[in-house]
């Protein structure tokens, strides 16, 4: 029967840098040209919309706030997953300008854009 070996020091952390060298390389991939959902969604926002169409397209979204003054305003909706729309309408309630801050930036939830999954098991 041959000698059982042990792991020798220089072994485990040959491992330990293996193993985070992989959860880095995926976490890379995950977030290299993947698109969520929700900025699926926000990419469908054009400006010069309207207030209306806005809120059509984000139908699904939590009105979260509304500020401005001199016949501007900026209204922000979360998506389930936090993700967050603002956008900013002129004095006649056409779009102006759009911004997006994508919601779950998780290991998992890269992974979930990567492979188009909105829940992982």
């Amino acid at each position: 029967m041959p000698p059982v070996r042990f792991l020798t020091r220089r072994r485990i952390v040959l491992a330990v840098l293996l193993l985070t060298g992989a959860l880095g390389a995926v976490d890379l991939l995950a977030s290299w040209g993947t698109e969520s959902p929700e900025r699926a969604t926000y990419n469908r926002i054009q400006v010069g919309m309207d207030n209306e169409q806005v809120d059509a397209i984000l139908r699904d979204w939590l009105p979260k706030g509304l500020a401005g003054n001199m016949g501007w305003h900026t209204s922000d909706w979360q998506a389930p997953n936090g993700a967050m729309v603002y956008v900013t309408f002129d004095s006649d309630g056409r779009a102006t300008d759009k911004s997006f801050k994508e919601g779950d930036l998780s290991l998992t939830g890269s992974l979930k854009r990567l492979v188009g999954w909105r829940t992982l098991p």
